[in-house]
């Protein structure tokens, strides 16, 4: 009814349709909930509060399925959020891949490094981006010993550790230097036999 009445303003219809969309979520009602979707985007194209609730149910579900180590699951989920039109969701479900694919059994750091490129695009300053990045070039380097990639991995960690700090994310700095120490520049061995 709301709908119909001219009366009733642009803003409380969307806010309307977003209520209903959240409620379809919360029913698992995929269907319902992408044509409510749509209906807020006719409504009020500049909106990406369909596409924002759309994409965040997509990355709850990634984000169980990445738990339960159905690693093409998630990454399907991932994927459709990325595409749901928010661009905050977008960055999130690509870093979200990206991790997902080096935790999985058989990770291919190709294309882990393929999804922390798009998150890059579009938000540079993401350290979780730039981490994957990263962690996505050590593991080529550690194969291929191209130094040109060990370069590319150590700035992309290098500008995530910056990142990171300049956010105030201190754990997530000391993730990434610890992975850095680890796997980049490891101490050298101590060595054996012969005592001080």
């Amino acid at each position: 009814m709301a709908m119909a009445d001219s009366k009733i303003p642009l803003a409380s219809k969307v806010n309307i349709d977003a209520e209903l969309l959240q409620a379809y979520l919360a029913n698992n009602d995929v269907q319902d909930a992408q044509g409510i979707a749509a209906q807020i985007k006719q409504l009020d194209p500049s909106s990406t509060a369909g596409a924002r609730a759309m994409g965040a149910s997509l990355l709850k579900s990634g984000q169980a399925a990445a738990v339960a180590k159905d690693t093409a699951t998630a990454l399907r989920d991932y994927d459709q959020a990325a595409a749901s039109g928010d661009p905050t969701i977008a960055v999130t479900a690509n870093v979200l891949a990206a991790f997902a694919i080096a935790q999985g059994a058989k990770p291919d750091y190709k294309r882990m490094q393929s999804y922390a490129d798009k998150a890059i695009a579009l938000q540079p300053d993401n350290p979780q981006a730039n981490f994957a990045e990263g962690i996505a070039l050590t593991a080529q380097w550690s194969s291929s010993h191209d130094d040109g990639t060990k370069k590319r991995a150590a700035d992309a960690l290098a500008k995530a550790d910056q990142q990171a700090k300049a956010q105030g994310n201190e754990a997530l700095s000391l993730q990434i230097e610890t992975f850095v120490k680890q796997n980049l520049n490891p101490a050298p061995s101590a060595p054996s036999g012969g005592g001080l």
